[in-house]
């Protein structure tokens, strides 16, 4: 078996594809910008991510609560029951 290499964080510079030391901002080939992290995304994914879930919880708290407050109070009396629609005695008229 061949020895594995380990870099430490050793870069490759994204248009020249040249090695970069890990302290460098910009590549001493092209003098491109590199970019410190690519951490920035995957953190402000996962802030929009929880920002979503805390207002979902929160709505579904308000809901809730307004629900709760709004529902009518049974102190052990039967429901009563709506009124029915009055019941026609004469039959309706046959098609002519």
């Amino acid at each position: 078996m061949e020895p594995t290499v380990v870099e430490e964080r050793a870069s490759v510079c994204p248009r020249c594809l040249q090695s970069l030391a890990p302290d460098v901002r910009k590549c001493p080939n092209c003098h491109v910008y590199i970019p410190r992290s690519r951490l920035k995304p995957i953190l402000l994914g996962l802030a929009g991510a929880l920002t979503l879930i805390f207002a979902v919880l929160l709505i579904m708290t308000v809901l809730r609560s307004q629900n709760a407050e709004s529902a009518p109070v049974n102190d052990g009396q039967e429901q009563q029951q709506p009124p029915s629609p009055p019941q026609k005695s004469t039959a309706p008229p046959l098609n002519r």
